[in-house]
């Protein structure tokens, strides 16, 4: 067996060389990591330096203009750190859970972060408008138009917050017309494509009148009472039937088609702005992209994908053999070879 030729400086036995040679390096490694994510973080919180000096002014002061102007700066001060936040963010430079420790223990915690909250939508809607694509512009038409100055509920969570919100990267809650967006779970160079998909549901016009139609009481206890007479719609009077198949496209529009039409769009301003140099390519949503048969168009790809993913409901009335038939007769309709939902008012993105 030939013996190992290792120099002499690194003080070993040749026998034991390799292996303690991997457990010196495993243990650099380790404490090199440790010492670059404590840099990154110690970096992060010296931005908030400005912010904790003129938090100590203010707790000293003690004249009435001197402090009211020294709140104005504190103001003034947030606002600016977020937007380095941001950048730094989407620069892909840091990972926000750091930054909330740098924040630990501070009674204006909370107010700080509505701050950043406030400042990540807006500075995410400005990226969006100084784009030169000409879907993006006509994204952010649609959006002021629809929107026409109300306020538009946004907000960062963590894997630290509710586990509802945790489940997923992102959200748009139907009912409180409000976008959530985990920064635990999206990457920096992902932030603004998964920005886009949510405001695509927020300025869906399909999805927000199918929510009255879908609440209607009166139908769904018209429906409860025909499913214990008969599994068949047929069945039913043409009035019956002609609210059932609305109904049950309401509930369509607030579902798997509301994910088709904003993935739709998501999909195709993604291209634009990967083209205006916006973000990198994101190998998930070139994944779904790519993910198309010769013979198939990009709609019938995409519901093709996002239907193979959404289940029918099985719960409440949708128990009833009468409804379920409804449901798998009304969707068998839809899909590759047939019928694609309509885009609705997202389609002006496009054209």
């Amino acid at each position: 067996m030939q013996e190992n030729n290792l120099p002499s400086s690194f003080g070993l036995k040749p026998e034991k060389s390799l292996k303690e040679i991997f457990q010196r390096l495993f243990l650099f490694l380790i404490v090199l990591t440790f010492s670059t994510s404590a840099l990154a973080q110690n970096e992060i919180c010296e931005i908030l330096k400005p912010w904790f000096a003129i938090k100590e002014k203010i707790q000293e002061s003690k004249k009435v203009l001197e402090r009211s102007d020294l709140l104005m700066q504190e103001i003034q001060e947030r606002k600016n750190i977020s937007v380095q936040l941001f950048h730094q963010y989407i620069g892909g430079n840091f990972k926000f859970a750091d930054f909330l420790k740098c924040l630990a223990g501070q009674p204006d915690r909370q107010n700080f972060l509505n701050t950043v909250h406030a400042n990540f939508f807006e500075q995410s809607l400005q990226k969006l408008r100084n784009s030169a694509a000409p879907q993006i512009q006509n994204l952010m038409g649609v959006l002021d138009q629809k929107w026409n100055g109300q306020i538009v509920l946004f907000r960062m969570v963590n894997n630290f917050d509710s586990a509802a919100d945790n489940v997923f990267n992102a959200g748009f809650y139907r009912d409180r017309r409000s976008i959530f967006m985990n920064t635990d779970r999206i990457s920096g160079n992902e932030w603004m494509t998964i920005f886009i998909h949510e405001i695509s549901h927020a300025i869906d016009g399909a999805l927000w009148e199918s929510i009255a139609v879908y609440n209607q009481t009166e139908w769904i206890k018209e429906f409860a009472e025909w499913s214990q007479k008969t599994s068949n719609e047929k069945d039913l009077p043409a009035e019956t039937q002609a609210r059932l198949q609305k109904w049950l496209q309401s509930g369509f529009d607030r579902g798997l088609w509301a994910e088709y039409r904003a993935w739709f769009i998501t999909l195709k301003l993604y291209q634009a702005g990967l083209q205006d140099g916006l973000w990198n390519s994101i190998p998930w949503v070139e994944e779904m992209l790519n993910d198309r048969a010769a013979n198939e168009t990009f709609g019938e790809a995409l519901y093709r994908r996002l239907d193979q993913k959404f289940t029918s409901p099985q719960r409440g009335i949708f128990l009833s053999p009468l409804m379920q038939n409804a449901v798998r007769n009304f969707r068998n309709n839809y899909g590759p070879g047939k019928k694609l939902p309509s885009l609705g008012n997202l389609q002006t993105i496009l054209d």
